[in-house]
Order: structure tokens, then C-alpha cells, then sequence
């Protein structure tokens, strides 16, 4: 089977038995979810510390269930287990949390997650404006707070102090 199909040569695109334009929201939508994964995967690769890198492996496993889901498929869906996992990581490191701004940047890896929270948050926006399904958001919701207390241990595995604003 070749990569290409020419079936999306017109500006369309399939979605299980749907057509649609892929300049569609919910395309778009999709769109971002997958370069949300991706950009995780570059952060994956500059990441030092391995329990982060071990969650980032997860969470672009999850992605790809919440794309399958916006794509309609019934068997698979974002859970409250997968909420849990990033409210857990969360929780075993409140104390990395500032009481103050900072500024985006740090380590490699910190500043990737950085830019992987900003993708993250775009994506959320795509979804709301699709009215995705509540746990769907609440997971894109939940991941980009996630992915920001990834940066601040990240860079406090390095031994970087947090530049504040």
C-alpha cells in the first residue's frame, strides 16, 4: 500500500465515512492534536529526567486516543483514569509550584515543555471550538497544567533556577 492516495488532492479529507474540507474545525482540531504529539515527542528527546520522559511516552499514546476519538471511533476514549495519571503527577510535585510568574525557558527540555504547554493550549482552544466531549477538554485542560510543572522539574533537575517575571 502506497503512503499516498491522492484522495485529499481536492482540499478533503476522510474521517471513518465522513468527508469533509480539511480546513473543516474538526480537522483542524485533529490537526493540532497531532502536533501537539509530535512537538511532545522533541521534548521527549531533550527531557533528562526519566520518570518525565516515561509520562510524555504515555501522554502521546493518549493523544492518539483522543484523535481516534475526534475521528468517531466508539472503542476508543479518553477515561478518567487518564486524568488521574496527569492529576497524580501533578500532585507528587505541588512543591516545584511558584507563587509568582515565570519566564518560559530554562533547560532544553524545560523550554521545549514550554512550547509543547503553548501547543497544548492551542489545541485546547480547537477543541472547545468543536464542543468536544467535557472529558476530552478536561483531559487537553488538565495535560497543559501537567506539562507545565513537567518544566519546572525538568529544570529542577538541572539545577536551573526559575527565571520570574
Amino acid at each position: 500500500m502506497s503512503i499516498y492516495t491522492k484522495a485529499g488532492d481536492n482540499g478533503t479529507t476522510r474521517f471513518g465515512c465522513c468527508e469533509m474540507n480539511k480546513n473543516h474545525p474538526t480537522a483542524d482540531a485533529i490537526g493540532s492534536i497531532d502536533e501537539l504529539n509530535s512537538h511532545l515527542g522533541v521534548a521527549r528527546f531533550h527531557v533528562t529526567d526519566i520518570q518525565v520522559c516515561e509520562l510524555l511516552l504515555k501522554i502521546q499514546n493518549d493523544l492518539f486516543i483522543l484523535g481516534a476519538e475526534l475521528y468517531g471511533a466508539k472503542n476508543q476514549k479518553i477515561s478518567d483514569t487518564h486524568v488521574q495519571l496527569l492529576e497524580q503527577f501533578i500532585d507528587e510535585n505541588q512543591d516545584l509550584i511558584p507563587n509568582q510568574f515565570i519566564i518560559p525557558g530554562g533547560s532544553l527540555g524545560a523550554s521545549e515543555l514550554h512550547v509543547v504547554r503553548a501547543v497544548c493550549r492551542r489545541a485546547e482552544r480547537k477543541l472547545v471550538a468543536i464542543q468536544a466531549d467535557k472529558l476530552n477538554l478536561t483531559y487537553i485542560n488538565r495535560l497543559s497544567d501537567c506539562l507545565f510543572v513537567m518544566a519546572l522539574k525538568e529544570n529542577h533537575q538541572c539545577q536551573i533556577k526559575e527565571t520570574f517575571f
